[in-house]
C-alpha cells in the first residue's frame, strides 16, 4: 500500500509541472574567411574557391566555398597559417582548375601549384628529361596570412522550456580575415618580327626556361623549369615593299596565341631563358634560330611582378617576348598555297601588290 501511495505521488508531481529544462550545447568557433578577386581575376565574385587551414599542431583543414566570397572553417584555439585560392581542390590532381594540379599540400609553406604537361609537338625537337608545360592552364591566385584564435568552446542554449530559440545557433563567428588574392600566373605571348614573311608557310617554337610552377602560400615561382611549346599564326604584313627601292624589304608579325604561364623565378634572373623557332617555307624547307631572352626583357618581367605583389600596379602583369627573324626572298612559286599542316598551324598571309 504504501508502495502504490509513492508511485501516485511522483506522478501528481510530475503532472503538476509544466516546464521543461532548458537545453545547451557545446558551440563551435567560426573563423569567417572573406575573399577580394579583384585584384587578381577582375571579378566581384567567386564561388569557386577553397581555403586551407594549417594550425601550429601539425593539422589541417580544407573548406570549399558555398556562397560567394566567403567560407566559415570550424576552429579551437591555436595559430593558423591560412591559405586562399581560386578552384575547387577535391585532392591533390583532382581540381576545377583548366591543366593546374597541386602538390605537397600537407603543409603550407611547401604547397603548390603545377603546370599539367602538355601533349609533345612532334615537329620540334626536346630532350627526353624535358617537361612540356600546357600553355591551356588556367590563370592561378592565392592569398594567405596568420591568424590566432583565442576563443573556446562555449555553451550555447538552442531550447528554452522545449521551444527552440532561432537566434542562438550552435556555432559563433569567432574570428574574421579579409584577404585578396594575387596572381601567381600570367598571360604571356611571342611576337616575332618577320621579313620577307609570306614565303613563310607555318612556325612554331620553344620557350625555355620559365617556371612550371608556383608556391601558394608565398606566391614565389619555383626553380622548377619547363618548357612551353608553341605554335605560331596571326601573320600581318606591316610593309608589303616595293620594287622601285630594293632595301624597302616586305615585312610583318607572326605570334603565339596567349597563353598562361608562371614566368620566371624571381630570384634567378641569370638562369637561361631562349626561344628555338622553326619556319616551315613554301619551298619545302624549314629556317631554325634559337633566341636568348634578354637579361633586359626578364628583368623588366620581374620588375613588373615584383611592383604587381607589391601593390602597384593593380592589375597582374603581361608578359610580351619579341624576336626578329629574316627569311630568303625571291622564293619560287606565285601565291602562297597550302599543304596538310593542319588549319591550327597554317599562317595566313595577306597578298599586296603595288600598283
Amino acid at each position: 500500500m504504501r508502495k502504490i501511495l509513492i508511485i501516485f505521488l511522483a506522478a501528481v508531481a510530475l503532472a503538476g509541472c509544466d516546464r521543461q529544462r532548458d537545453l545547451y550545447v557545446i558551440s563551435s568557433p567560426l573563423l569567417q574567411i572573406e575573399g577580394d578577386w579583384r585584384l587578381s581575376l577582375g571579378i566581384a565574385e567567386m564561388r569557386d574557391a577553397t581555403a586551407m587551414l594549417y594550425k601550429d599542431d601539425g593539422t589541417s583543414g580544407k573548406w570549399l566555398f558555398r556562397q560567394p566570397n566567403t567560407v566559415l572553417a570550424k576552429v579551437s584555439r591555436g595559430e593558423y597559417d591560412v591559405l586562399v585560392f581560386n578552384g575547387l581542390m577535391f585532392d591533390e590532381l583532382d581540381t576545377n582548375l583548366d591543366a593546374v594540379f597541386f602538390r605537397n599540400t600537407d603543409r603550407a609553406e611547401t604547397f603548390e601549384a603545377v603546370a599539367a604537361p602538355a601533349t609533345p609537338n612532334p615537329r620540334l625537337m626536346r630532350s627526353e628529361d624535358e617537361y612540356l608545360a600546357s600553355n591551356d592552364m588556367e590563370v592561378f591566385t592565392s592569398a594567405e596570412s596568420m591568424i590566432r584564435v583565442d576563443g573556446e568552446q562555449q555553451f550555447s542554449i538552442i531550447y528554452r522550456n522545449g521551444e527552440r530559440i532561432a537566434e542562438a545557433g550552435a556555432d559563433h563567428v569567432e574570428e574574421e580575415l579579409y584577404l585578396a588574392p594575387l596572381a601567381r600566373s600570367y598571360r604571356c605571348r611571342v611576337i616575332v618580327h618577320l621579313t620577307n614573311p609570306s614565303n613563310a608557310l607555318s612556325a612554331a617554337g620553344s620557350l625555355r626556361g620559365f617556371a612550371g610552377s608556383a608556391f601558394a602560400f608565398s606566391g614565389l615561382p619555383s626553380h622548377f623549369e619547363v618548357t612551353h611549346q608553341l605554335k605560331l599564326n596571326d601573320l600581318t604584313i606591316t610593309n608589303s615593299g616595293t620594287r622601285e627601292d630594293p632595301d624597302d624589304q616586305e615585312e610583318g608579325t607572326v605570334r603565339t596565341p596567349w597563353f598562361v604561364t608562371f614566368g620566371p623565378p624571381l630570384d634567378m634572373p641569370a638562369r637561361r631563358y631562349t626561344f628555338d623557332l622553326t619556319v616551315w617555307l613554301r619551298n619545302g624547307q624549314a629556317m631554325s634560330k634559337e633566341f636568348e631572352v634578354s637579361d633586359e626583357q626578364i628583368g623588366r618581367i620581374i620588375e613588373r611582378i615584383t611592383e604587381y605583389r607589391s601593390g602597384e600596379p593593380a592589375a597582374p602583369p603581361v608578359i610580351v617576348l619579341e624576336f626578329c627573324m629574316e627569311l630568303p626572298e625571291n622564293l619560287s612559286g606565285g601565291s602562297v598555297s597550302v599543304d596538310g599542316w593542319g588549319d591550327d598551324e597554317l599562317i595566313t598571309v595577306p597578298i599586296f601588290r603595288n600598283r
